[in-house]
């Protein structure tokens, strides 16, 4: 934090949770969830090996599917120089939020990051979060939503 200003304190914004952390979550729950409905579905005990490798592998199915869907990745685009160009693509990130039917939740934040989220269906796609800063613009979301959004970008 030293030599750095209030301003550039302010332009760090969180990328949420990234590959291990979404797989430690979905992997972790659906194992343990995982074991014990198979402990029950064959009637053994829940330290049987058979129920235990159950658990691992529909975790293990559940940790990548997560990872693949839910991850939060980052996108950013540097901005043009010439006002018109970034006037254009500010346009642009905003037709393309609207044609993913995401709109603005108008939460006022220090960090100036928009918050974007899909007012039905939310559970499912997450928030996206967007700052525009000097040089760029950074939009943070869930990778199947952040996929999406890059091709209607490009």
């Amino acid at each position: 934090m030293i030599g750095r200003s209030v301003e550039e304190i302010l332009l760090v914004m969180v990328s949420g949770p990234g590959f291990f952390t979404t797989f430690a979550y979905y992997f972790g729950l659906t194992a343990i969830l995982g074991c014990v409905a198979a402990s029950r579905t064959m009637g053994l005990p829940y330290n049987h090996p058979a129920s235990v490798q159950a658990g691992l592998l529909l975790g293990i199915f559940a940790g990548g599917a997560g990872v693949l869907f839910n991850r939060s990745v980052s996108l950013e685009l540097l901005l043009p120089r010439k006002a018109r160009e970034r006037t254009a693509l500010q346009q642009q990130v905003n037709q393309a939020l609207e044609q993913l039917f995401f709109e603005d939740l108008d939460v006022e934040r220090e960090d100036r990051v928009k918050v974007y989220q899909r007012p039905t269906g939310a559970w499912l796609s997450g928030r996206l979060y967007v700052q525009w800063d000097a040089e760029q613009v950074r939009i943070v979301g869930r990778a199947n939503v952040m996929k999406k959004l890059k091709a209607k970008l490009d």
